[in-house]
């Protein structure tokens, strides 16, 4: 493994930090946790860390932690309906041919769900999140793919429309990447 390699795992592995940092503390203690679109899951690694079970799910294997991981075809998550207590998508959704689709999926296999998305309030910010995700994925090299940002009310509507509530929201930044947290629930909690 080269220097560079080396070096971007370690910020990989900062950054997981931090977002765990964000919602760990929104988990209830020793739960049951699915990374979905984990891609090294270092995220993970953090949330097990913690105390939790976890296991790993992606559309490609790029795992490099210890932890169970099922490849999946992104579409449907291959567990019985309310198999976990915290569904996270880090950064996922954006990436989704159908993020509904991701989501009503994960809502079906998870008890409550933090999302961590990146959002624009403009134009102008769209196409520089665009910008700075293609290259931020071409240095793990992830060719540039379709990408579905949107408002934080966007992502509001999409969850509404999916009968989810949203308990928690908080904005993790405003500057220059502005990106928020959400911890949703179905609405009508299934006993």
């Amino acid at each position: 493994m080269g220097v560079l390699q080396r070096a971007l795992l370690q910020v990989l592995r900062q950054r997981a930090r931090r977002k765990f940092a964000s919602f760990g503390s929104l988990l209830p203690a020793g739960c049951s946790v699915l990374d979905i679109g984990a891609g090294e899951g270092f995220v993970g690694m953090c949330a097990a860390a913690a105390g939790h079970t976890v296991e790993l799910v992606d559309t490609v294997d790029r795992n490099r932690s210890p932890l169970p991981f099922q490849q999946y075809d992104g579409r449907n998550l291959p567990f019985a309906a309310h198999s976990f207590d915290v569904g996270v998508l880090s950064y996922v959704l954006h990436h989704c041919d159908d993020p509904r689709q991701v989501l009503a999926e994960a809502a079906r296999v998870c008890r409550s769900l933090v999302v961590l998305e990146s959002v624009f309030e403009t134009l102008w910010e769209e196409r520089l999140l665009r910008f700075l995700d293609h290259s931020a994925n071409r240095l793990r090299g992830i060719p540039p793919e379709p990408l579905q940002f949107k408002t934080p009310a966007g992502w509001w509507l999409c969850f509404d429309a999916l009968g989810l509530r949203v308990r928690h929201f908080s904005w993790l930044g405003r500057l220059v990447h502005k990106h928020v947290l959400f911890l949703v629930e179905p609405a009508h909690p299934v006993l």
